[in-house]
């Protein structure tokens, strides 16, 4: 009932088509996140993230399906640390890369992996078996999809293996006020807070939010920077590209997401 066919590029599907199936805020798996990534360079067949987007069409040639996919030479960027599995295909002689990922690169955020306009339960029953066929054909060792919803546990379990990951996110109960969040804690613990953000104050740091036309090449060369050296502290350097953040800012900015 259904056709598949492969992108190299995110660019190779309509953005209109590829938002309206997606029907989602969430900003990650939208075309223009996708396509900053692939334009900037910080994804493609050099960096070990070859694009390889799934279109799937009915028999009508009717879209109902997109899945955005890589296909992985390595496991940097998943922030998943498969590192034993590959091992232990490498000590039993078989290939572990390259593996097809369905995820969004260097994004360790749950959210939707794919956009459908079919029924929840018919797509997601359809997803193992187009992530079977592709695997199959490109001769990949296994498919794996990334920090998906945590309703996809219900719905492909047990037909595939899963493995379970621990976030920790604050939600504010009810909170008006930072005292209010301030006041479940211990006197000693609230004493400590306090001191750290006083440290903060004594600096003049000023925090403020910048949109549309204020976020101008100049800052976004100093955010650059900051995020570097995020990863540096830890040995690291960031996948992301200088130019991803000019793309997907022009991006953003020409869809009036700002």
């Amino acid at each position: 009932m259904y056709k598949v066919n492969l992108h190299p590029s995110i660019s190779d599907i309509a953005a209109d088509e590829w938002d309206l199936l997606c029907n989602t805020r969430y900003p990650f798996i939208q075309h223009a996140f996708l396509s900053a990534l692939e334009e900037s360079g910080s994804v493609g067949s050099d960096t070990g993230w070859q694009p390889l987007h799934a279109r799937v069409t009915d028999e009508h040639d009717r879209p109902v399906m997109v899945i955005p996919l890589y296909l992985k030479s390595h496991s940097w960027g998943e922030y998943v640390f498969d590192w034993a599995w590959a091992d232990a295909y490498e000590r039993n002689g078989l290939p572990y890369y390259p593996k097809l990922v369905n995820a969004i690169p260097f994004t360790p955020a749950t959210g939707p992996r794919f956009g459908s306009n079919l029924p929840t339960a018919e797509a997601w029953a359809l997803l193992p078996v187009i992530l079977d066929q592709i695997m199959q054909d490109i001769s990949a060792s296994s498919w794996h999809c990334l920090f998906p919803q945590a309703t996809a546990r219900e719905h492909v379990e047990p037909s595939v293996l899963s493995r379970l990951g621990t976030q920790y996110h604050w939600f504010n109960p009810g909170h008006e006020h930072f005292d209010d969040f301030l006041d479940t804690f211990t006197s000693r613990k609230r004493k400590s807070v306090r001191r750290e953000r006083r440290k903060v104050q004594e600096q003049s740091v000023l925090l403020k939010r910048l949109t549309g036309a204020d976020i101008t090449r100049e800052r976004l060369d100093q955010f650059y920077r900051f995020y570097q050296m995020t990863y540096l502290k830890r040995g690291r350097q960031g996948y992301l590209s200088p130019d991803f953040f000019t793309c997907y800012t022009h991006a953003c900015r020409t869809a009036c997401c700002w």
